[in-house]
C-alpha cells in the first residue's frame, strides 16, 4: 500500500483549494474518518459545472450507495443554488449556475451497478443483449440461481455416473453432504464467473482408474520391516513398540487380507487408517539405536505413500465434482445475458465487454462522460476498475484525460475485502490516472474531541505502521478542529488477566464498565453540550455497546 504523506506545510485548506481551482488535474484525495469526503466531492462537482468545464449531461458521480448518491445531488443542488444568490458572482456564471441547477437530474450520480446497467440500456445490441434487459434484485437472483442449480443437479445425478461416483467418494472422504457444498461452491463460482472466461474441459478421467494406487504388496513389506525393527525392543511396553503391534500391524493385515485379491488398497481405505508415522520410543529400551532410527524412518515413509495415494485421489475426485459448479456458472451466465436478465453482477461483466469489446460504444461514452467523480474509491472492486479505467483512458495516448477523473477514498478504512475490494488494485489505478503529484490528503476531522483523535493516532499509527509491508495501508494523523476543543478523554479499562476463564474475564470486564457508568451518572465526568457548554455528565450522555444481546445482564 502506498506510504506517502501530506507534503511540509500542506493543509486542508489548501487541498480544498486545489480540488475546486485546478480542474483540468486528475485528483486523488485521500480523506481520513470525518474530515469531509463527501464535500470534497461536492465542492469538485459544483466547480466543474460553475466554470462551466462539464455540462450535467457529461458527469458520471459514483457513490457506494443510493443514500449517498441522493445526498450527493442534493447537496450539490444546494451549493449551486446558493452560489447563484451570491450577488457578487457574474452574469455568465450566474447564467452556467441556473443552467447546472436545471439540468442536474441529467448527471448520472449514482451507484456503479446503477451507472452499469445505465450504459447497458442504452446500447444493449452492441454486445448481443436483447433490446429490453428485466434486471433481477437480488432476492430474485437468489431464487433463480437456486432453482437453476437444483435442476442441474437432479440431471447431472441422472446422467453422470462418473459424478454419482464422486460424490460417493467424497463422503468416504469425510464431507458429510456434497451436494451442500457444491451448492456454495457453485454460487461462488457464479459470482466471479467472469474469471472462469469458458467452461472447463468436460473429459473427465474415469473415476475407477485411480492415479496413484498402493499396492498390498508395499504394505505387507513394510509391515514385514517394521516387526523385525520393533523386536530389537528390549520393552514390550515402549511407546514405539506398542505403536507398531497396536495399531500399524492391525490396520495394515486388515486391509492386506481385504484387498489380497485385486493388489491394491482403495485410497477410501487408506484415508481411514490411523496415523503411522511416530516419534515415539525411548532410547533407553533399544540396543540398537539405529533401530529407533531406521523404524521411525519407515513408518515415516510409509506414512508420506499413504498420504500420496490418498491425496491424489482427493484431487481427482475435486476435479470431478468442481466440473459441474464451473460449468454451470458459466453456462447460467450465457443463459442469462441470452434472456437480458442481469444479476447486479451480470451488470458490471457486462458493461465492461461492452467498452472492450465495442469501440463505438466506448468511443460514445467516453464523448459523453468527460469527467468522471468517485466516491469511496478504497473499497473499488477490480472489474470496477477495469470498468472506469475503459470509461477514462485516451485509446491513442493509452493515459487518463486530463481532469477526467476525481477520486475520493481512504485505504485505512477499506473493509469489503470479502466482497472483492481491491486496495491494491485501487492504488495502482489511481497511480496510472493521477500520479504521485496529484495525491492530495484531507486530514483534519470535523466529529470527534481532541482527546479522542489523539488518542486513535496514538494507537492505530503503531498498529497500522506495523502491518504495512504486508499490504496494511499506511497511517495519516488526524488533525482536530480548532472548534472541537473540550475536555473529553478516552478511559481504557481493566488490562491482561492471567490464568483466568472466558466467563470470568467477562464479569470483571462487565464490573468496570459499570463502575464508569456510576461515574458518569453521578457527575464525576465533565462534557461538552451541542452548544458547547461544559457541564456535569449524566446518564443520557452514555451508551453502552455490546457484542451480542446475551451479554446484557
Amino acid at each position: 500500500m502506498t506510504s506517502a504523506r501530506p507534503a511540509p506545510g500542506e493543509t486542508d485548506d489548501n487541498t480544498r483549494s486545489v480540488i475546486e481551482a485546478e480542474l483540468d488535474r486528475n485528483l486523488y484525495v485521500e480523506a481520513g474518518a470525518g474530515t469531509g469526503k463527501t464535500s470534497s466531492l461536492v465542492n469538485r462537482l459544483s466547480a466543474l459545472l460553475a466554470s462551466g468545464k462539464a455540462r450535467p449531461e457529461n458527469i458520471a458521480a459514483i457513490t457506494f450507495t443510493r443514500a449517498a448518491a441522493f445526498e450527493l445531488r442534493s447537496r450539490t443542488r444546494e451549493k449551486l443554488e446558493g452560489r447563484a444568490r451570491d450577488p457578487g458572482v457574474s452574469a455568465g456564471e450566474r447564467k452556467r449556475l441556473s443552467a447546472a441547477v436545471d439540468g442536474l437530474d441529467l448527471a448520472s450520480i449514482q451507484t456503479i451497478n446503477a451507472f452499469a446497467l445505465s450504459l447497458l440500456q442504452e446500447r444493449p445490441l452492441d454486445i448481443g443483449l436483447p433490446p429490453v434487459l428485466s434486471p433481477m434484485n437480488e432476492i430474485e437472483a437468489g431464487i433463480d440461481f437456486d432453482a437453476r442449480w437444483d435442476e442441474r443437479v437432479r440431471a447431472t445425478l441422472e446422467d453422470d455416473i462418473e459424478f454419482v461416483k464422486a460424490v460417493g467418494l467424497a463422503r468416504r472422504f469425510g464431507l458429510a453432504n456434497p451436494l451442500d457444498s457444491l451448492r456454495r461452491i457453485a454460487r461462488d463460482f457464479a459470482d466471479r464467473y467472469h474469471l472462469l472466461d469458458t467452461a472447463v474441459d468436460t473429459q473427465k478421467t474415469p473415476v475407477d482408474e485411480e492415479p496413484l494406487p498402493l499396492s498390498t504388496g508395499v504394505l505387507t513389506n513394510a509391515l514385514t520391516d517394521a516387526l523385525a525393527l520393533a523386536a530389537v525392543c528390549k520393552d514390550p511396553d515402549d511407546l514405539l513398540y506398542r505403536h507398531v503391534h497396536d495399531n500399524v500391524a492391525p490396520a495394515v493385515r486388515r486391509l492386506t487380507a481385504q484387498f489380497e485379491a485385486d493388489g491394491r488398497v482403495p485410497a477410501e481405505y487408506l484415508h481411514g487408517l490411523p496415523s503411522l508415522k511416530s516419534n515415539r520410543g525411548k532410547k533407553g529400551n533399544w540396543p540398537d539405536p539405529d533401530a529407533l532410527a531406521r523404524l521411525r524412518e519407515l513408518l515415516a515413509g510409509l506414512q508420506a505413500s499413504v498420504d500420496r495415494c490418498v491425496d491424489a485421489r482427493k484431487r481427482q475426485v475435486a476435479d470431478i465434482l468442481l466440473r459441474a459448479p464451473a460449468n454451470f456458472a458459466v453456462e447460467y451466465a450465457v443463459e442469462r445475458k441470452q434472456s437480458g436478465r442481469p444479476t447486479f453482477h451480470d451488470q458490471l461483466v457486462w458493461s465492461r465487454d461492452l467498452l472492450r469489446n465495442a469501440p463505438e460504444a466506448r468511443s460514445h461514452f467516453q464523448a459523453r462522460f468527460t469527467h468522471i467523480l468517485v466516491d469511496e474509491f478504497q473499497d473499488t472492486d477490480p472489474l470496477q476498475i477495469e470498468l472506469l479505467d475503459l470509461l477514462v483512458r485516451d485509446p491513442d495516448s493509452n493515459k487518463a484525460r486530463n481532469g477526467a477523473v476525481f477520486l475520493v477514498g481512504d485505504p485505512k478504512q477499506s473493509v469489503y475485502r470479502f466482497r472483492g475490494a481491491d486496495p491494491g488494485a485501487a492504488q495502482r489505478f489511481q497511480e496510472l490516472v493521477a500520479g504521485g503529484r496529484s495525491l492530495l490528503f484531507l486530514k483534519q476531522n470535523h466529529r470527534s474531541d481532541n482527546a479522542v483523535l489523539r488518542w486513535v493516532n496514538n494507537v492505530f499509527e503503531k498498529w497500522m505502521s506495523e502491518g504495512h509491508d504486508d499490504g496494511q495501508a499506511g497511517y495519516v494523523e488526524l488533525e482536530p478542529d480548532a472548534r472541537q476543543q473540550g475536555e473529553g478523554a478516552v478511559w481504557w479499562m481493566g488490562g491482561a488477566l492471567d490464568d483466568v476463564g472466558a466467563s470470568a474475564a467477562r464479569l470483571i470486564e462487565f464490573e468496570h464498565v459499570a463502575g464508569v457508568a456510576a461515574e458518569v451518572c453521578n457527575g464525576k465526568l465533565r462534557v461538552r453540550d451541542g452548544d458547547g457548554h461544559i457541564r456535569s455528565s449524566r446518564a443520557s450522555d452514555m451508551a453502552v455497546l455490546f457484542r451480542r444481546r446475551t451479554d446484557i445482564e
